[in-house]
């Protein structure tokens, strides 16, 4: 069957709605098979689509955006997880162009603002001389407000370029209103996964209030953290009732409940994706699909990966290799500060106390200080005085000393609820009151059931303190321990002397600077400094740069670049955040790249790196199990095995990781050939 027969005819087959009087379950499992695109059909369809000339030269589509293209055409939308690196900029392109030509007059493009010049300077001039790309591109960003709204009434046709900022403007619902696009294309879809997020919000208030819903394209190479509530909301947007899961948030949840492996194994054996289990052994036949939480997140994976509408890919057929190598600090008890951080962390880890001698109230605060901490130092809190205020908020004398006054008491009250918040939540166990955050908004709604609770009092006490504008602290960074910024500085020689250059990838600003001015006290070898910025990302993707060392910000920098012109990389800090590895790493590691391997340095050294790097693992395998898209961290070879932790444990220790169970925990270990430490 030719490959335009095989469309009609899954096209033909593919539902538009629910079964009447179906149950969701049933509408899912129904849902046709789409079965991946042979060698032929992906040669088809780069004959078909590249310019002749470039098709001469040899340039073809992908798989993985031939069946993008394929699955768009097929169902007027895309639900694309697509692997880092493997040219998602590319399809949201050629989708701007489909969806022109087959007479949607406006399209709206959404990419991070950091990719946003090197997709109008670079990927968009690249991709003409390749593939038809007729469609005209307007560009929102760099405009004033009036400027924006002149040009999103201007009626002009063609796809509207504008970064994922401008949803957090005031105007975001005129703009998108004005434009009336008739298909939205949103790379790096996981930067509105946050329901709850005012941006988000935005976008599917203007999608769920048109008469006519739009096409909604949605890629992202790391599409959740954890779960599917991440993208429920998203998919279902996407494909409507082809989508394959539950469309009502409350079966969603129940589905989410199984698959992010926090119910017990007899309660998924029952559970509400029970006939999808059963469904996934008929028609897989030859997948061996167990009756546990790993046998659900595999059915599940598979009932994604081959629904209409969705392409799901990963990159461990990249042309290079990947290896990820820790290399330990040798000695670090001799370096400078080193007793100091010690002392820190020990005050953390016994007495809960902050550095900057703050209650810290739960687990899963004391992540940020020992992050900190175990690499550099901390971030000081301290009042600002009298004259600061009256200069930063134009207060009389007398208004900075009430409001200062109002802040310390209130500052007090709230430590004094901290503490017994702490130890309330030791002995607790009351169903949805187990974060800070949750007793808060419990106390908030249902003041009775706390009347009598000394708790309750701390807390009322703190909220009568209260008082809108009230001054906050400043954040002042300290450095304590330089043994992290000095193995940087030494590694940054090392790399320069033999490749030429590299990226050293830092998660705090302070810490970066460190670094940098480190590397140029110690070695004469040629260094740029990349904090967040216009300027400093066009330094970064300047491939005049290759040959330098370049100290990123890797919240900066570190989603939707084109870094393979360096080809090795250190994580100062690795990541806590499965997405956040996968995309540093796939800023070099990723199509394009000229090295036989790519060489990931890491300098896990204490207890705390190594439990950090076995949590982002274990959610790495969470992601792989469930969505599919294989992750770097599990597919890459390494020097040295990582050390593994059962995953309840790294929980108790405030990483806020997925909980494995008992088959999980012992895939994680056999592919890295050790045994859980305790």
């Amino acid at each position: 069957m030719s490959l335009a027969d095989r469309l009609r005819a899954e096209k033909a087959s593919s539902p538009k709605r629910a079964t009447a009087g179906g149950l969701e379950i049933e509408r899912i499992c129904r849902l046709p098979v789409v079965p991946r695109l042979t060698d032929v059909e992906v040669e088809a369809m780069s004959r078909l689509e590249v310019l002749g000339e470039a098709y001469r030269d040899g340039f073809r589509l992908k798989r993985e955006q031939a069946h993008a293209l394929v699955e768009y055409d097929r169902m007027a939308g895309l639900f694309a997880p697509i692997g880092v690196g493997r040219g998602k900029t590319l399809v949201t392109l050629m989708i701007a162009q489909r969806a022109f030509e087959k007479g949607i007059a406006t399209s709206i493009l959404m990419v991070p603002p950091e990719v946003y010049q090197q997709l109008t300077e670079t990927d968009i001039p690249w991709a003409r001389a390749r593939v038809r790309l007729t469609v005209p591109f307007h560009m929102m960003h760099g405009r004033s407000a009036g400027s924006r709204k002149l040009l999103a009434n201007s009626g002009k046709r063609g796809c509207y370029i504008m970064p994922h900022s401008f949803l957090s403007v005031k105007d975001t619902h005129t703009i998108l209103t004005s434009i009336n696009a008739g298909c939205i294309i949103v790379d790096e879809v996981h930067k509105i996964k946050n329901r709850e997020s005012a941006r988000t919000q935005r976008a599917l208030r203007y999608i769920d209030d048109r008469d006519e819903q739009p096409e909604l394209v949605a890629l992202s190479g790391t599409i959740t953290k954890r779960s599917l509530r991440d993208y429920h909301h998203l998919l279902i947007r996407t494909l409507g009732t082809g989508a394959p899961i539950p469309l009502g948030q409350n079966r969603a949840d129940e589905w989410a409940a199984v698959l992010d492996a926090k119910a017990a194994p007899g309660e998924a054996q029952t559970g509400p994706v029970r006939p999808l289990l059963d469904w996934a052994r008929r028609t897989f036949s030859e997948e061996k699909i167990s009756e546990r939480v790993d046998g659900f997140r595999q059915a599940y994976r598979l009932r994604l990966n081959s629904a209409p509408g969705v392409v799901v890919s990963g990159d461990a057929h990249l042309d290079c290799g990947l290896l990820i190598r820790n290399t330990a600090v040798a000695n670090p008890e001799k370096s400078n500060g080193w007793e100091d951080a010690q002392a820190l962390i020990k005050q953390v880890e016994d007495l809960w106390i902050s550095p900057s001698g703050d209650e810290i109230d739960h687990a899963i605060h004391l992540w940020r200080y020992l992050f900190e901490l175990n690499s550099w130092g901390y971030h000081r809190q301290k009042w600002p005085d009298e004259e600061l205020l009256r200069e930063r908020k134009g207060w009389s004398t007398a208004e900075a000393q009430h409001m200062l006054g109002m802040a310390k008491d209130h500052h007090a009250a709230q430590q004094l609820y901290h503490k017994g918040l702490r130890e309330w939540l030791k002995r607790c166990s009351m169903p949805g009151c187990d974060t800070p955050m949750l007793v808060g908004q419990n106390m908030s709604q249902h003041p009775e059931e706390w009347a009598n609770s000394s708790l309750f009092a701390a807390w009322k006490q703190m909220r009568s303190l209260e008082m809108p504008g009230m001054p906050e602290r400043d954040s002042i960074p300290v450095r304590v321990c330089d043994y992290k910024v000095r193995h940087a500085a030494d590694w940054a020689e090392a790399a320069y002397r033999e490749d030429g250059g590299g990226i050293i990838w830092c998660y705090h600003r302070e810490m970066g600077a460190w670094v940098y001015e480190m590397i140029q006290q110690l070695h004469d070898i040629p260094v740029i400094y990349c904090p967040s910025g216009r300027q400093h990302n066009m330094r970064i993707l300047d491939h005049k740069n290759r040959n330098k060392i370049i100290v990123a910000s890797l919240t900066a920098h570190g989603t939707g670049k084109n870094l393979q012109h360096h080809q090795r990389c250190l994580f100062t800090q690795f990541p806590r955040q499965a997405d956040d590895a996968e995309q540093g790493i796939g800023r070099l590691h990723r199509e394009g790249q000229d090295a036989d391997e790519v060489p990931v340095d890491l300098c896990n050294t204490t207890e705390f790196d190594h439990m950090n790097f076995c949590a982002c693992l274990v959610d790495a395998l969470y992601l792989q199990q469930t969505v599919g898209a294989q992750q770097k961290l599990i597919y890459a070879n390494y020097q040295t095995l990582p050390r593994i932790y059962p995953s309840g444990f790294l929980r108790e220790r405030g990483f806020e990781n997925e909980v494995l169970d008992e088959r999980a925990e012992h895939a994680l270990a056999e592919r890295f050939g050790v045994q859980p430490q305790r």
